[in-house]
């Protein structure tokens, strides 16, 4: 377990640098491990591949994961509205 937070970590840490640095919006790296945390939870995630994959995948994950992913109740850690990451490791 602790590795696989010092991952998301460093994953959330890469997403929220280039999100500052091309949009200059702020995205809170506990926020994205929190999330990459709970959706991991539901669907395992290829957490490995997504700290050496293509910048523009991993976007597509942890971005698509902070818009989808439900926080609270008993569906917390699901992701609504179809969204399938691509390093899902359940597709």
């Amino acid at each position: 377990m602790k590795n696989e937070v010092t991952t998301m970590s460093a994953i959330a840490r890469r997403v929220a640098e280039y999100v500052a640095d091309s949009f200059e919006l702020e995205l809170k790296v506990v926020d994205l491990v929190l999330d990459l945390q709970a959706v991991h939870s539901k669907t395992p995630l290829n957490l490995q591949g997504m700290f050496d994959g293509d910048l523009s995948h991993v976007l597509h994950d942890v971005l698509g994961i902070r818009r989808h992913v439900i926080r609270e109740g008993t569906l917390k850690g699901y992701l609504r509205g179809g969204f399938v990451p691509r390093y899902a490791l359940d597709q």
